[in-house]
């Protein structure tokens, strides 16, 4: 059955005139539009000397009294820190600022 139809289709281009496509290399080519090369991504920076858990215990012994809740790692004016924040048991909060390189507690800036 595939072959019937295969032959009908030679035989209605032979009839009616149709040449088969040219060969790949003589077919004409259209020229792809310029692509731009992206640039390398930066590479990932170096994890901070000062981990999660050693901010979190030097934001505790800065507070006595209070327990870390959340840590994050931010950057603030190209320094990398840790953002501690923290609570004591009459629900009273903390913010400290870990430097993530030295572990220094940073004086908070914000005033909020």
């Amino acid at each position: 059955m595939i072959f019937r139809g295969v032959c009908a289709l030679v035989v209605l281009a032979a009839v009616t005139g149709c040449s088969p496509a040219p060969p790949p290399e003589t077919a004409p080519t259209v020229p792809l539009p310029a692509t731009q090369a992206q640039p390398p991504a930066p590479p990932a920076p170096a994890p901070p000397k000062i981990d999660r858990e050693q901010a979190g215990r030097l934001a505790e012994q800065a507070a006595p009294g209070f327990r870390v809740t959340a840590i994050d790692l931010d950057t603030d004016e190209g320094r990398r820190i840790w953002d501690v924040d923290l609570v004591n048991d009459r629900n009273e909060r903390r913010d400290l600022d870990v430097d993530a390189e030295t572990g220094q507690i940073l004086p908070d800036l914000d005033n909020d």
